[in-house]
C-alpha cells in the first residue's frame, strides 16, 4: 500500500501485521517477473481471510493502475498481485 491508499491502512490486515512485527512488510511485494513466493501466497490468504478493506483496496489498486498510476502495477494489493489484477482488467501486463 501506499500514501495513495490513505485510510485504507488504517484498518487494513497488512499493516496491523506488519506494525505488530508478525509478517514482514516484503510480503506484500512482487517481482513481476518471477511467479509468487511462498511469503506473497501467505500475505494473498491474510488479504483474503483477515482483511476488513481487502475489496477497498483491490478497489483502489485497479482504480491507479486505470489511471496510469504505477502504484497500482505493484505488489500484492486486495490479494491479487499485479500479474493477476491485469488479467482482471484486461489493462495490460505487470511492468
Amino acid at each position: 500500500m501506499t500514501a495513495a491508499s490513505g485510510r485504507l491502512t488504517d484498518h487494513a490486515a497488512c499493516a496491523d501485521l506488519v506494525t505488530a512485527g508478525a509478517v514482514p512488510a516484503t510480503a506484500w511485494d512482487t517481482d513481476p517477473h518471477a511467479r509468487p513466493t511462498p511469503l506473497n501466497n501467505h500475505a494473498k490468504t491474510i488479504c483474503h481471510t483477515r482483511c476488513p478493506v481487502q475489496h477497498d483496496c483491490l478497489a483502489t489498486a485497479i482504480a491507479l493502475t486505470l489511471t496510469g498510476d504505477p502504484a497500482g502495477r505493484i505488489g500484492i494489493w486486495g490479494g491479487l498481485d499485479p500479474s493477476e489484477r491485469a488479467t482482471l482488467t484486461g489493462h495490460g501486463t505487470p511492468p
